[in-house]
């Protein structure tokens, strides 16, 4: 048979596949169970989904119209099927096993029969008129006796009943509905006024049953240093009235008193009092020799700073060449946080001094130090500390001045140089660096004889950017040793081998391909191996695993 024979996955003997026995939409039939399977991605497997098969075109094997057993239901040309069992209703036809059902009717005149079936509307209709028949008094759990105007329902819980009663006590009713509450004896009427408040009796029921009122008093005794006095609560104002140096002032229900300026405190100073003239304090303020009421001594004391408004204040006469100040004093502090204190002779520092400044700028010709080392960063103790170490310096290239850098770079632990691109005033410098020489040594590159290129086990040139070249005159490098490269090879030019590359190297093991043929590997795997065929054929596995060509596309069984 010329094509391709595709054969669906199948089974003899198992009624239907397990989960995930097939993938996404692939088909199998079960003889076992005559069914027809599809796979379906039902969450985390995918589940066997029936569609079809022999086991449900069987049930379609009978005559139309006649209900059939272990069949479908199939209505002939007049959509009509001989009976329908439902239970144990059967609606069937004259003759039939079932019930009869003759007519479907809406509603229910003379003598019902059983052949007819009434609506839904038709059952509200005949319920409707046999309520209306009967009274509250024919329900089984009602007795009604004597009843009369005004009476209610009430449930008997021990009778398990609903009976009539009448409402009584302090709450009573009529057939109109009319809701009476007895009387308390209370007499209605307004109670209380400015000079008596109401005082009110009340039930458990929360009912008033009693009113009365009792007299306040309406005066306010008031005293003084010396007088007394009554307020009339209902016709006299209480003033508060402030003396010599005292204001009062009443604001939401509250009295304030306050004094002015006229009245000294204990914490008052001099600005609090009228101006005083410099005579007037003559005659108070006088140094130790004199009888005034503030008297200096010999060596006066100030606890608080001396101010001046002026702009230039001599604190020393301008005559002493000599000046002896601060002498117990171990921290000393001139000028403004802000600005610039000058010093305008030479000034010489005995103890160590200690500049904390942002900048310090030395506009010095020569600068002399006699320490042998300098340190730098000598406060910066943070082991995360990245800024870099070392001299920022300006120099004139002869045609602007420009700024160089030469220090420790922190980021890659090497001494660096910045011939000029230093004139940002940072403290962390980044490449490009500049060329530096040491000796013979030039960083640009330079004229070797033999180099021996390692120490020890570090037998390496490496570059730190950029590409390594390697460039014979010949256009020819000769390894005389066996070759490792670790990352990729690169080749520009034609690679020429004089025999197959490897499997194990990457290669194929072969020199040559057989035409119109499919590579595999070869049964060990060292090399490649080659399939054939002819029309129609596909490249399959077969039960062993090898690969070959064959015009049956087989499902397997399952």
């Amino acid at each position: 048979m010329a094509g391709t024979i595709i054969k669906t996955r199948y089974s003899d003997v198992t009624n239907q596949p397990a989960p995930d026995a097939l993938v996404h939409a692939e088909q199998a039939y079960s003889f076992a169970s005559n069914r027809l399977f599809i796979g379906k991605l039902g969450g985390a497997t995918v589940d066997p989904i029936i569609i079809g098969g022999k086991y449900y075109t069987d049930m379609l094997n009978q005559t139309r119209g006649v209900l059939t057993a272990n069949s479908a239901i199939l209505v002939d040309s007049n959509q009509w099927v001989d009976h329908l069992i439902a239970g144990s209703l059967q609606l069937t036809t004259s003759g039939g096993g079932g019930q009869v059902v003759s007519s479907i009717v809406t509603s229910l005149s003379g003598t019902p029969t059983d052949g007819q079936l009434i609506t839904a509307a038709g059952a509200k209709t005949y319920i409707d008129t046999r309520l209306a028949a009967y009274s509250i008094n024919d329900l089984a759990d009602v007795a009604i006796t004597s009843p009369a105007n005004a009476h209610m329902l009430i449930y008997d819980g021990t009778a398990a009943e609903w009976r009539n009663f009448a409402l009584s006590g302090s709450l009573t009713t009529t057939k109109t509905g009319v809701v009476t509450l007895s009387s308390t004896g209370v007499t209605a009427g307004q109670y209380g006024s400015q000079t008596a408040i109401p005082v009110i009796t009340v039930t458990a029921e929360g009912r008033i049953s009693a009113l009365s009122t009792v007299t306040i008093a309406t005066t306010l005794n008031i005293a003084g240093d010396t007088g007394t006095d009554g307020v009339s609560l209902l016709n006299d104002t209480l003033t508060f009235v402030g003396g010599a140096g005292i204001t009062s002032t009443v604001t939401n229900n509250t009295v304030t008193l306050d004094v002015d300026n006229t009245v000294a405190r204990s914490t008052s100073d001099l600005s609090y009092f009228s101006a005083t003239t410099s005579a007037q304090l003559a005659s108070v303020i006088t140094d130790e020799t004199g009888t005034g009421y503030l008297v200096f001594g010999t060596s006066p004391n100030f606890t608080t700073s001396i101010t001046t408004s002026s702009n230039s204040f001599d604190v020393f006469n301008a005559n002493a060449t000599t000046v002896n100040a601060f002498g117990a004093a171990t921290t000393l502090q001139f000028g403004a946080t802000t600005g610039t204190t000058t010093v305008r002779n030479s000034l010489v520092v005995g103890g160590n001094l200690t500049v904390q400044g942002i900048v310090t700028s030395v506009n010095s010709t020569t600068t002399t130090l006699t320490d042998p080392v300098i340190m730098l960063a000598q406060d910066s103790v943070a082991a995360g500390d990245a800024n870099d170490r070392g001299v920022r310096f300006n120099w004139g290239n002869g045609t602007s001045v420009v700024t160089g850098f030469f220090g420790m770079d922190m980021q890659t632990g090497r001494f660096v140089f910045k011939s000029s691109g230093a004139e940002s005033n940072t403290e962390n410098y980044s490449a490009p660096w500049s060329d530096a020489q040491f000796g013979e040594i030039y960083g640009t590159g330079g004229t070797f004889g033999n180099v021996t290129v390692g120490v020890a086990t570090d037998n390496k040139i490496t570059t730190t950017s950029g590409t390594l070249v390697i460039d014979a005159a010949n256009n020819t490098v000769q390894i005389d040793a066996d070759a490792s490269v670790t990352g990729t090879f690169g080749v520009t030019g034609t690679v020429t081998l004089t025999s197959g590359l490897a499997v194990s190297s990457g290669g194929t093991g072969v020199q040559s391909f057989t035409g119109k043929a499919v590579a595999v590997t070869n049964t060990g795997g060292t090399a490649l191996a080659f399939i054939t065929g002819s029309q129609y054929q596909l490249i399959q596995f077969d039960s062993s695993g090898t690969p070959i060509a064959s015009a049956t596309i087989d499902g397997g069984t399952f």
